[in-house]
C-alpha cells in the first residue's frame, strides 16, 4: 500500500472531515467504508443520507456529527490509486514521505464550522504571553475579515447568494491543465530563422547555465553548430536550466523530447513575460512636476515612471503632496499609479510589461492598494490586452491575502472557462488559502498526483508553505534544530531552503521560546549560503528575544550577524533599545542610543521612546524631591540630587569640553533615561563617576563607524554590572540607616510600633489616606547577583524611590502619632456627647415632673464639664 494513500486515510478517518470532503471529484476510486463513502460531483448515483455534498441552505438543520465517535475505515490498497496518474508522468516519493510524519490534532468544534477552520488559523499555546495575545488578536481579526466578507456578499448580491464552499474552489482546481503535464528529461535549443544563430558569447551562456544545473549540452549537429543544442540530465534539473535560458533570451525554441515523439515546450516568437531582475534605471527621483510635464508618452518613459513609483523614489515633497491624513507610503503610490493609468494617452503606449509591475506591487501589499489593483485589472480587460496566467496569478496573490474566497473562486473559474494552463505558483497559492493541515496534505497529495511536484522550484515552494507545521510538529515530537534540519533534507532534498521559509522558521522557533534552536538554525542559515542577505531576520530573532526578555541570546545574534559581516538595520535597533530599557540597563541603552545617532540608523520608534523616557523621568524626579524636606541632612541631599541625575551629557560638564562643540550638540538631545537603582543617596559619588568617564570614552569610539555594536555592548555591560553593584550597596546601606534612625527616634520618644495604614493630614499628600508600608528589611547581598531573588526583585524593590518616601513618610507619622491618636479619641467622644444631647433635647420636650427636671439638670452639668475639657478643633 502507497504511504501517500495511508496519508489520505488518516485524514479521512475522521467523521467531519469526511463529510466536508465528500463532494470533491475523483476521489470515488478511493474505496473507504459503506457510511462514509465518497461519491464525485460527475457521478449520477444519489449521495448517501449522511453526506454533505453540497452546501445546506439556512432553513435545514445542520445534523450532529461531533456526536459520533471517528471509528477506523477499511485500509485501501494501491491498486485503485494506480489509475488515477497520468502516463508519462514518473512517481514521486515526497508524499510517501510526508504521510509518515504525524499530524497535528484539531480542535473537532472547529471542523464543524463551515470555512473558518479551513481558512483561519487556530491560536497556539505559545510560550510567552505576548506571543499569544498576539495570535489571539490575529485570529480575531482573521474571524472578523470572514464575517466583513461573508456580510458585503449579501449585500452585494441581495442576499440571494452564499460563499462558496471550500471543496468547489479546489475542485475548480482540480479541471485546470498543468503547464507541463509530461517531464522532459531531454530539451532541443533552437532559434528560428532569421535570427536562429547562437554566438559565441550566447554558447558559453547556455554551456555554463547546463553546467551549474548537473546537466549535459552538446551540439545537435557536431558538423554543423548552427542547428542548436540538446540538454539532457535530471527531469527537474533540466526544467530549471531551460527556465534560466529562456530569462536570458525568450526568442528560443525549445522542444522536449520524449518516448511518444517530440513536444513543443516554447516557441520562440510567443511573448514570454520576463521581467527583469535589476531594471536599469535612472537614480535621480521623480517629482509630480515632472509627470506632468511630459507632453509625449513613450513605452520606455512609461516603464521608467511605473519602476520609480513601484520601488518608492518618489520624492518627498512629492509624497508629502499625496498623501492625505494618515495614508502610508504604499497608499500614495497605490493613488499616483490609478491617476497615471485612468489617463488615456498613458493607456494608448503602456506596455503589458508596466501593467504587470503595478500589478505585482499593488497585490503585494494591504487591502486598500489591492482594491487599487482591480481597477488597473478592468482597465486591461477594457483595452484588450492580453492576460495570460501569470497575470491571473498575480490576482489570485491579492485574493489570497486578503483570504477572499469567493474572489478566489471567480478568478479559478475564469481560468479554467479560459483554458488557461496553470503554474506550480496557481497551486501554491491555493495552498497558502489553506491553514488547515490535513486539507493542505490532501492538495499535496493531488499535487503528487498531478506531477506538479515534479516541476522545478515546486518542492521548495511546499517547503515555505508547511515550515510553520513543521516546526510544531518538531516542537512537540521533542525535536532540536539539528534534528529538524536533517529531517527537512530528508524529506524536501538539499535545496528546500529559501529566503521566505527561512524566515518563517525562525519566527515559529522564537514563538515557541527555543531561542537556543533558533540561534544553531540562523547559524545553518550563514553555513548554507543558499539563503540571500536579509534584514528581517536579525529583526525577527530581535523582536522574539524582547518578548522573552533575553539579553543573553540578543547579544549573541548581535555578535553572529555582524562576524558575518550584515550590517545592523533601524528596526533591529529600536527592538535592542526596548529590551535594554526592559531590562534596566542605561550604560547599555546609553551605547545603543549613541551608536545609532552616530550612524545615522536613528527610528522615528527609537526617538519617540527616548523622549518618553526623559519625560517620565523628570517627573518621577520631581515627585521624590518634593518629599525630600526632612529627615536627610544637606550633605546627604547634595549626594542624592547628583545620584539620582540621569546620564545625558547635560549632567555632566567634562563631556562636552573633550568631545567638541559639534558632539556636544549631538549629545544634548539624548534621553534622560533613570538608572538602574536610581534610589540611593550615597554620599561616595564613584557611580556618577564612571558614568561621566564611559560617557567620555563612548563619544571618542563612536566616531569610528567600523567599530562593531557588539564590542562596545560588551564593555558597556561591564561598567554597567559594577554601576549596579555600587548602587545596590548605597541603597543598603541608606535602609539600615533609615531603620536605625526611625529606632532611636521611637525609644527616645517613647513610642511604640508604628501602624501599617493611618490617615494623615500634611501639606504634600493633603486630606487623604497615605498607605504607609514598612522598609525593606534588607537587600539581597553583594555575593548573590545570579540569585532568583535579585534578578525579579531588583527593579521592584529600588525602581522609583518609593521606599525612600516610605521612610521620610514614617518619621513624620512618628511626630504625628500622638495627634493622630487624640484626634481619634476625640472625634469618638464627639459623636457620643452630640448622641446623648439630642436624646435629652427630645426629653425635655415631654411633660415631666421636678424629680426629672433636676435630674435632667445634673446631666447637662456633667455633659458641660466634659465637653469643656476637650478641644477638639474644628
Amino acid at each position: 500500500m502507497s504511504l501517500g494513500v495511508y496519508q489520505a486515510w488518516r485524514v479521512l478517518r475522521l467523521p467531519v472531515v469526511a463529510t466536508r470532503l465528500s463532494a470533491i471529484p475523483r476521489v470515488s476510486l478511493i474505496p473507504t467504508s459503506t457510511r462514509y463513502r465518497h461519491v464525485s460531483m460527475t457521478s449520477t448515483s444519489k449521495p448517501a443520507p449522511n453526506e454533505d455534498s453540497q452546501p445546506r441552505r439556512s432553513k435545514e438543520k445542520s445534523p450532529p456529527l461531533l456526536r459520533y465517535r471517528p471509528r477506523a475505515l477499511d485500509l485501501p490498497s494501491q491498486a485503485h490509486i494506480q489509475p488515477l496518474r497520468r502516463p508519462g508522468v514518473p512517481e514521486s516519493g515526497f508524499f510517501d514521505r510526508l504521510a509518515e510524519l504525524p499530524v497535528r490534532n484539531h480542535n473537532p468544534k472547529d471542523l464543524a464550522l463551515p470555512n473558518l477552520s479551513v481558512l483561519v488559523q487556530q491560536p497556539r499555546p505559545y510560550r510567552s504571553r505576548a506571543e499569544r495575545n498576539q495570535q489571539l488578536y490575529k485570529y480575531g481579526s482573521a474571524v472578523a475579515t470572514q464575517a466583513f466578507l461573508s456580510s458585503a456578499l449579501n449585500s452585494r448580491k441581495r442576499g440571494n447568494a452564499s460563499i462558496p464552499d471550500w471543496r468547489t474552489t479546489i475542485e475548480l482546481l482540480m479541471r485546470t491543465k498543468n503547464a507541463h503535464e509530461v517531464v522532459f528529461e531531454t530539451f532541443q535549443l533552437a532559434r528560428p530563422a532569421p535570427t536562429y544563430r547562437f554566438g559565441p558569447q550566447g554558447a558559453d551562456i547556455v554551456m555554463r547555465i547546463a553546467e551549474e544545473n548537473g546537466c549535459d549540452c552538446k551540439p545537435t549537429d557536431i558538423g554543423d553548430p548552427t542547428k542548436g543544442y540538446t540538454l539532457h540530465g535530471p527531469a527537474s534539473a533540466a526544467a530549471v536550466a531551460v527556465e534560466q535560458i529562456l530569462e536570458r533570451d525568450c526568442r528560443v525554441t525549445v522542444t522536449g523530447i520524449s518516448s511518444g515523439g517530440p513536444v513543443l515546450v516554447h516557441s520562440g516568437t510567443e511573448y514570454l513575460m520576463v521581467w527583469p531582475r535589476n531594471p536599469v534605471v535612472d537614480p535621480k527621483p521623480i517629482t509630480t512636476v515632472e509627470v506632468e510635464s511630459l507632453e509625449k508618452w513613450t513605452e520606455q518613459t512609461v516603464d521608467q515612471i511605473v519602476t520609480f513609483i513601484t520601488r518608492c523614489r518618489l520624492t518627498e515633497d512629492n509624497l508629502r503632496e499625496l498623501q492625505q491624513g494618515d495614508q502610508s507610503r504604499d497608499g500614495a503610490a497605490a493613488k499616483r499609479l490609478l491617476e497615471l493609468f485612468r489617463n488615456k494617452k498613458f493607456q494608448a503606449v503602456a506596455s503589458p510589461h508596466a501593467f504587470n509591475m503595478a500589478l505585482a506591487f499593488l497585490n503585494a501589499k494591504a487591502t486598500h492598494e489591492v482594491s487599487a489593483a482591480w481597477e488597473i485589472f478592468r482597465i486591461m480587460r477594457r483595452l484588450g490586452i492580453p492576460r495570460d496566467v501569470d497575470v491571473w496569478n498575480l490576482m489570485l496573490q491579492g485574493a489570497v491575502r486578503m483570504k477572499d474566497l469567493p474572489r478566489v473562486h471567480n478568478y479559478l473559474r475564469q481560468m479554467v472557462t479560459r483554458n488557461l494552463q496553470v503554474t506550480p505558483r496557481t497551486w501554491v497559492l491555493i495552498l497558502r488559502l489553506i491553514e488547515n493541515e490535513e486539507v493542505r496534505r490532501y492538495i499535496l497529495y493531488m499535487m503528487d498526483q498531478r506531477g506538479v511536484l515534479e516541476m522545478p522550484g515546486a518542492v521548495a515552494e511546499v517547503a515555505s508553505v508547511m515550515a510553520s507545521h513543521d516546526v510544531d510538529r518538531a516542537v512537540a515530537l521533542g525535536q532540536n534544530a539539528e534534528t529538524f534540519i536533517a529531517s527537512q533534507n530528508e524529506l524536501y532534498g538539499p535545496r528546500w531552503l529559501g529566503n521566505y521559509s527561512a524566515n518563517k522558521i525562525v519566527h515559529a522557533f522564537g514563538c515557541h521560546g527555543r531561542l537556543d534552536d533558533m540561534l544553531t538554525f540562523v547559524k545553518f542559515m550563514f553555513a548554507s549560503k543558499i539563503v540571500k542577505d536579509s534584514p528581517i531576520t536579525l529583526a525577527t530573532t530581535m523582536t522574539h528575544c524582547r518578548l522573552l526578555k533575553s539579553l543573553t541570546f540578543a547579544f549573541r545574534f548581535l555578535r553572529l550577524f555582524e562576524s558575518h559581516g550584515k550590517i545592523v538595520d533601524p528596526i533591529s535597533l529600536t527592538e535592542l533599545f526596548k529590551l535594554l530599557h526592559l531590562r534596566s540597563r542605561p550604560i547599555m541603552l546609553g551605547a545603543v542610543w549613541r551608536y545609532a545617532r552616530r550612524n545615522r540608523l536613528m527610528s522615528f520608534e527609537m526617538k519617540r521612546r527616548a523622549s518618553e523616557l526623559g519625560v517620565n523621568w523628570r517627573r518621577r524626579a520631581a515627585k521624590l524631591f518634593s518629599h525630600v524636606e526632612q529627615g536627610l541632612s544637606e550633605e546627604e541631599h547634595r549626594s542624592l540630587l547628583k545620584t539620582l541625575l540621569p546620564w545625558p551629557a547635560e549632567a555632566s560638564p567634562t563631556v562636552g569640553k573633550e568631545s567638541g562643540g559639534h558632539q556636544h550638540r549631538q549629545s544634548e538631545a539624548v534621553p534622560e533615561t533613570p538608572i538602574v537603582d536610581e534610589n540611593s543617596p550615597r554620599v561616595d559619588n564613584s557611580a556618577v563617576d564612571l558614568v561621566h568617564d564611559w560617557l567620555n570614552e563612548l563619544d571618542g569610539i563612536v566616531k569610528v563607524k567600523k567599530h562593531s555594536l557588539g564590542k562596545l555592548l560588551v564593555t558597556a555591560e561591564r561598567r554597567d554590572n559594577k554601576i549596579a553593584r555600587i548602587k545596590l550597596n548605597a541603597a543598603h546601606m541608606l535602609s539600615r540607616r533609615m531603620q536605625k534612625r526611625s529606632k532611636h527616634e521611637n525609644r527616645k520618644e517613647g513610642k511604640g510600633r508604628i501602624s501599617r495604614s493611618i490617615y494623615l493630614q500634611t501639606r504634600t499628600s493633603g486630606q487623604r489616606r497615605v498607605k504607609v508600608s514598612r522598609p525593606p528589611r534588607g537587600l539581597p547581598r553583594l555575593g548573590r547577583e545570579k540569585s532568583g531573588r535579585l534578578r525579579r526583585g531588583m527593579a521592584r524593590q529600588l525602581q522609583g524611590a518609593s521606599w525612600i518616601r516610605e521612610a521620610i513618610l514614617r518619621q513624620r507619622q512618628v511626630k504625628q502619632k500622638v495627634d493622630v491618636q487624640v484626634r481619634h479619641h476625640d472625634e469618638e467622644n464627639y459623636k457620643r456627647s452630640m448622641r446623648s444631647r439630642r436624646g435629652s433635647q427630645r426629653r425635655s420636650e415631654e411633660p415631666q415632673g421636678a424629680d426629672e427636671v433636676s435630674a435632667n439638670r445634673r446631666k447637662d452639668v456633667v455633659y458641660t464639664r466634659k465637653r469643656d475639657s476637650t478641644s477638639w478643633p474644628l
